[in-house]
């Protein structure tokens, strides 16, 4: 019960002080982690593995890990050996505060061990806020529910700058998690920074989540050559949307959130993925599942709520896109691949039904018949 929140993190009590067992961020979590024992290599290696299954049997042949350390890449690396990697692994480096220049060369000794033909350890990854429904995400205005507070910002802003600013002067892609509407203004400003200070090139940096984005901030990623890294699956107003979501920020914020129609009209370049395996009540990386969500701004279920912001739905070509060309794009990939193209990898999923033939509110129920890696076949439906 004595135990102070860490920096950027939450110890969820009760009325009466008692933690209740809820740990919010990663600082938070780290103080029962620590005390725990790790996975195995062998753990993580037949993780890997088994992730590689599933992810098959949804036509996934593409991930990006977002914030990968030395044991993620060892297990990558050794499936990889083993040839028992049927994927390729964009893997982005965690960098904490304060971060670069110091941490420069040890990021290039990392990629330089671990680069394989398909894993590519490219971007490097800063964590600048934390979630709204935890009160982490930083914001320019207080929340709702909690006047004196604006959520947390994890770097400093004149460390941010100098560390972006060295990434970048170092030809490193620099991924930047930033939620709240404070915390994306500070990532567009700290790749501002970079663009006036370092030769101009093709960057493509990735700010990721972009829940929440100031108007003024939208034509800004497009100005800068940024990719928004958005979640299809969060787009809709889930079941605990009025106490956490609509309670914490106001009914004008709640009406902000998940600009991507917005974003793309900007000339905003836009790949998606699902932040598996942290998520809300949608808990998926089926990108079909995602891509329903996103196109009828709905839930799933028969009983969800009205389509949530229903004038940022976007068409399904643009989500198909994001989960393939733009995705490849976003990793310096769409000449092997993201798209059926001469001269490119064979990577193909093979659907039971044309999703263009069908209601936008039953695309999740398609099922995967195929997929190709590589021309080789990752999955195949019993009975073909």
């Amino acid at each position: 019960p004595q135990t102070p929140d860490p920096p950027g993190g939450r110890i969820v009590r009760d009325e009466t002080g008692e933690p209740t067992g809820v740990l919010r961020e990663w600082s938070a979590m780290a103080l029962v982690e620590s005390i725990l024992p790790p996975p195995s290599f062998h753990d993580r290696v037949t993780a890997g593995w088994a992730f590689q299954e599933r992810a098959s049997r949804l036509g996934v042949v593409s991930v990006h890990e977002a914030m990968a350390g030395i044991p993620e890449l060892e297990a990558y690396r050794e499936l990889e050996r083993e040839e028992n990697l049927k994927m390729r692994v964009q893997a982005a480096i965690l960098c904490e505060p304060p971060g670069a220049p110091d941490r420069i060369a040890a990021i290039r000794e990392m990629q330089a061990a671990f680069r394989g033909r398909l894993l590519r350890p490219q971007a490097v990854k800063l964590f600048l806020d934390g979630v709204v429904e935890g009160h982490t995400a930083r914001l320019n205005e207080p929340y709702a529910d909690r006047p004196a507070s604006r959520g947390d910002l994890l770097w400093e802003r004149s460390d941010l700058l100098r560390t972006v600013t060295a990434l970048d002067k170092a030809g490193l892609q620099i991924h930047l998690h930033a939620i709240g509407d404070a915390a994306v203004t500070l990532a567009l400003d700290a790749l501002t920074a970079a663009r006036q200070t370092n030769a101009r090139r093709d960057a493509r940096h990735l700010i990721a989540h972009c829940d929440l984005v100031a108007p003024g901030d939208i034509p800004r990623f497009a100005r800068l050559g940024a990719v928004a890294v958005l979640q299809p699956a969060w787009f809709y107003a889930e079941q605990n949307f009025a106490v956490t979501t609509l309670a914490y920020l106001g009914p004008s914020r709640a009406d902000d959130l998940y600009r991507i129609r917005s974003l793309m009209a900007a000339g905003t370049r836009v790949a998606c993925g699902s932040d598996w395996p942290f998520s809300g009540e949608l808990n998926t990386f089926n990108p079909l599942e995602a891509i329903q969500v996103g196109v009828t701004r709905r839930g799933l279920t028969a009983d969800a709520a009205p389509p949530y912001l229903p004038e940022e739905r976007v068409p399904l070509t643009a989500l198909l896109d994001g989960f393939t060309i733009e995705g490849a794009r976003a990793d310096f990939q769409e000449e092997e691949t993201g798209s059926l193209s001469p001269g490119k990898s064979a990577d193909l999923v093979v659907l039971d039904r044309d999703l263009f033939a069908i209601p936008p509110d039953r695309i999740a129920e398609a099922q995967v018949l195929l997929t190709l890696f590589e021309g080789k076949t990752a999955f195949r439906a019993e009975g073909l």
